[in-house]
């Protein structure tokens, strides 16, 4: 089979430019241990430990005993194995989606998700169970590929070499496929223009904020209109206390409105809705919507609408579209613009 490793050779020494030299020394050592935590995973050289003690949030303790080819530190994660010792299908899907979806896990491939070990693990143990798969494919390929080539570095993607630094290793051993990094990385490109097509989580959060409100609002009218007693007190009508599993079908549809949604101002202020055509809601299917000239994302009911959202959506930042396809900051771990997911978490 043909060498399919990078061909440039990398002519660094320590005098011709001790930065990167050094930048390559620290790579290549983070490399070598990743790939044994990746051996031990698919040999199931490992074993999982119960943490001792009182804890808030019970985590597990995978050990590599078993292990003899490296030194490997135990890894601390919270894995969720079933009594059969499958990971739950559900769980699964949210794994590979955080995989699939961070650009950071596209360039620096599997030895970059093992960084995530909660993630790496529970995905390791399913492959070992019954349902034979970590949920990714090419992964599973992966794990036999190692154990028919004897473990061989050159079946490995590198996870520097499609990064913007890049592989800085001179000797490095794992493989260096430009063709196949270009291919992820216009994936990864062609998922976020069409991110940017359509409404963010953040704004379809608002718009069933708002919409929540004025449902609960008509609510109290009711209870003010039928439910007041003689002495000025309130009764309460319409609640059953023991069936409250049972979800209000207002606020239902007003969630289930939120996957036919197409389009909605970016004004905080409006959020005025177009919805898809098919929904049963023709009036707000033709509501027009415009365009920001800006970064040709943002969406606008009204001329008035975009001015006076200007200040703050200048700051999101407006900029053109395809720098923020390209801009890897702009982007997070779940494929969606930075600041645009329903919850904010702290860098």
């Amino acid at each position: 089979m043909a060498d399919r490793r990078n061909t440039q050779a990398i002519n660094i020494t320590e005098n011709s430019d001790p930065e990167r030299y050094d930048l390559g020394r620290r790579q290549a050592q983070c490399a070598l241990e990743r790939y044994h935590y990746l051996c031990a995973a698919a040999q199931e050289a490992f074993t999982l430990e119960r943490a001792r003690g009182y804890r808030l949030f019970v985590r597990d303790v995978v050990s590599f005993d078993n292990y003899t080819a490296y030194a490997l530190d135990p890894v601390s994660a919270k894995l969720h194995p079933r009594p059969d010792g499958t990971i739950h299908p559900g769980d699964i899907e949210i794994y590979v989606n955080s995989i699939v979806k961070n650009y950071k896990c596209s360039e620096g491939g599997i030895m970059y998700a093992i960084g995530d070990s909660r993630t790496f693990w529970n995905m390791v143990i399913n492959y070992h169970s019954s349902a034979g798969t970590t949920g990714i494919k090419a992964w599973d390929r992966l794990f036999r590929q190692l154990k028919t080539s004897g473990y061989d570095k050159g079946i490995v993607p590198c996870m520097f070499f499609a990064t913007p630094f890049g592989c800085n290793d001179p000797s490095c051993s794992f493989l260096h496929d430009k063709e196949k990094c270009v291919r992820a990385r216009e994936k990864i490109l062609a998922r976020r223009r069409t991110t940017l097509g359509k409404p963010t989580p953040r704004d379809i959060a608002a718009r069933e904020k708002v919409a929540r409100k004025a449902y609960e609002a008509s609510q109290r009218q009711v209870v003010l209109h039928k439910g007041s007693t003689t002495d000025g007190s309130l009764s309460v009508l319409g609640v059953d206390d023991d069936d409250d599993d049972d979800i209000d079908p207002e606020l239902m549809k007003i969630y289930e409105d939120s996957a036919k949604i197409k389009a909605i101002c970016n004004n905080p202020a409006c959020l005025l809705t177009k919805m898809k055509r098919g929904t049963g809601e023709q009036g707000n299917s033709f509501v027009k919507m415009k365009v920001c000239s800006g970064c040709q994302m943002a969406t606008y009911c009204s001329r008035e609408c975009q001015t006076a959202d200007w200040k703050r959506h200048k700051k999101e930042p407006c900029r053109p579209f395809k720098e923020l396809v390209e801009d890897d900051s702009m982007w997070d771990d779940w494929g969606l613009r930075v600041g645009t997911g329903r919850f904010s978490f702290a860098k």
